[in-house]
């Protein structure tokens, strides 16, 4: 006999013979199933697709399952190839290792809240997750810096520009000296 609170399905089997308990148990929306319990709501005691030996005729067996939880991803305005990931809960796993992209932003990490107040995440971390966890990407603009020749500070540098974010290091070049 298996049993789920949702349905029963029986064959009648003598005691004392082996049969080969079902791989696939029942949906259960949220979660995945494990294995086969003597008990309802027990641990999984009989694998999917096992042997097992019934030591009575009525020797009923409850679906086991545990519980799935989301990794999901928010760009907020970025693009990102990183895909959402459903694991077993209290399971590790690790955030995806490619960092999304914005036109005109940098990215520094990801986060549990959207105004970077949670807990950061860098591409490639481990994440243990006790409930589906929504990491959202956090970006720095980026600040152009153009350099004008004709500026006797600047004398001497090239008149490229380049992308820094608030906090980069950049180095200018020296002030010429003089012949």
């Amino acid at each position: 006999v298996y049993q789920t609170s949702d349905y029963i399905s029986s064959e009648k089997i003598d005691a004392e013979r082996t049969i080969n308990v079902l791989s696939n148990g029942p949906v259960k929306d949220g979660y995945r199933f494990i294995g086969w319990s003597h008990t309802a709501g027990g641990a999984k005691q009989v694998d999917p697709g096992s042997s097992y030996k019934l030591w009575k005729c009525n020797d009923p067996l409850y679906p086991v399952y545990i519980q799935q939880v989301t990794l999901n991803y928010n760009t907020t305005g970025g693009v990102s190839v990183c895909e959402a990931n459903t694991i077993d809960i209290n399971t590790k796993t690790t955030v995806c290792a490619d960092a999304p992209t914005r036109e005109g932003y940098k990215f520094t990490v990801w986060n549990t809240a959207q105004d970077g107040s949670g807990t950061p995440y860098a591409p490639g971390a481990e994440i243990t997750l006790s409930e589906s966890v929504t990491l959202y990407a956090q970006w720095l603009p980026y600040i152009k810096a153009y350099y004008d020749k004709t500026n006797i500070i600047f004398n001497g540098c090239d008149a490229s520009d380049k992308q820094v974010v608030k906090g980069d290091v950049i180095t200018l070049c020296d002030a010429p000296t003089s012949p």
